[in-house]
C-alpha cells in the first residue's frame, strides 16, 4: 500500500487494498471458452468459504470472474475493436507465442 493511503476515506482504502491483493490473470478472447471453464471447474478451488465469487456477464458471455485473491479478465473487453493478438503482444514489446 502507498505511504499516503491513510489519507483516503475508509471505504476507498479498503477497495484499494482489495485491488492490490488480487492477482490479475489476463486472457485474450477467452470469454467463450476459458472463463466459462474456470467458472464451472476451478473457481471453487480458488477461494475460501468466507470469500464470494463475482461473475460479470454480458449477454451469455462471461467477461470476468473475481474472487478475493484472483481476477480472471478477458482483455479483449478493454481493447479497441479489431485488435489482433499479434498487435496486442507487439504493443508491449513481446513476440507472438501462439
Amino acid at each position: 500500500m502507498p505511504e499516503d493511503s491513510a489519507l483516503l476515506p475508509g471505504k476507498a482504502r479498503m477497495a484499494m487494498a482489495e485491488w492490490c491483493d488480487q492477482v490479475s490473470l489476463l486472457g485474450f478472447n477467452d470469454r467463450r471458452y476459458d472463463l466459462n471453464l474456470n467458472k464451472e471447474h476451478f473457481v471453487e478451488l480458488l477461494f475460501d468459504t468466507r470469500a464470494k465469487v463475482q461473475v460479470g456477464k454480458k449477454a451469455n458471455r462471461t467477461m470476468f470472474i473475481k474472487t478475493s485473491g484472483f481476477r480472471f479478465v478477458d482483455i479483449v473487453n478493454y481493447l479497441g475493436p479489431g485488435t489482433s493478438y499479434d498487435n496486442w503482444v507487439k504493443a508491449y514489446g513481446g513476440s507472438d507465442l501462439k
